[in-house]
């Protein structure tokens, strides 16, 4: 019997001494380095566009399509976004740039705010209908003017488009009902402080 334990004694003495063994058959894989943690976002301003739709259409003469378009910039950064007059704004053109169709000018938006504003648009249909593309619009020098709270620091969300076939699309949306010969009417002037911005 002696004989018969001495064996598993020399195999946990051998344990015990090295801290590991090695064992025949299949192999078990063991927990390797864990990932480390992704850094979270620096806290910096980040406006951009964060929506670009129609939400009405009305028909000049029953027939001519007006769309009205809105706007909504949000600072998706964990900064407000501080800046002076005249150093950004959302210019909306005809997808190339050679037709500005609408420009709003703002200062300043805390982190996670928003607004946003509304034009008409005049359908222009055709074989090339052109889109239309909502962007944000700094001061060449914005980056050196000594003020980091101005910067911004995701460029990639800055613009957005609506493509003739979403036009197209919300002009059938809207064409439906009682709709299709209701007068355009002026959109009113927003007076007061904008949804969203710092008093």
């Amino acid at each position: 019997m002696f004989n018969t334990l001495k064996t598993p004694f020399i195999a946990l003495a051998a344990i015990g001494a090295f801290g590991s063994v090695a064992l025949a058959g299949p192999s078990i894989p063991l927990p390797g380095p864990f990932p480390r943690p992704l850094p979270q976002p620096a806290a910096c301003p980040d406006p951009g566009i964060a929506s670009l739709r129609v939400t009405d259409v009305r028909f000049r003469d029953g027939r001519v399509p007006v769309m009205t378009i809105e706007v909504k910039v949000r600072n998706m950064g964990r900064a407000d976004y501080v800046s002076r007059r005249g150093q950004q704004s959302v210019m909306v053109d005809n997808g190339n740039g050679r037709r500005l169709l609408a420009r709003h000018r703002f200062t300043s938006l805390g982190a996670g705010r928003w607004f946003s504003f509304r034009f008409r648009h005049e359908f222009i249909g055709g074989e090339f209908v052109a889109p239309i593309r909502a962007r944000l619009s700094y001061d060449p020098d914005i980056r050196i003017d000594g003020n980091p709270r101005n910067d911004d620091c995701n460029l990639r969300n800055n613009s957005l488009t609506l493509t003739p076939a979403e036009q197209r699309a919300a002009i059938d949306r809207f064409s439906r009902g009682n709709r299709f010969r209701v007068p355009v009417q002026p959109v009113p002037t927003p007076r007061g402080p904008l949804p969203g911005l710092p008093r």
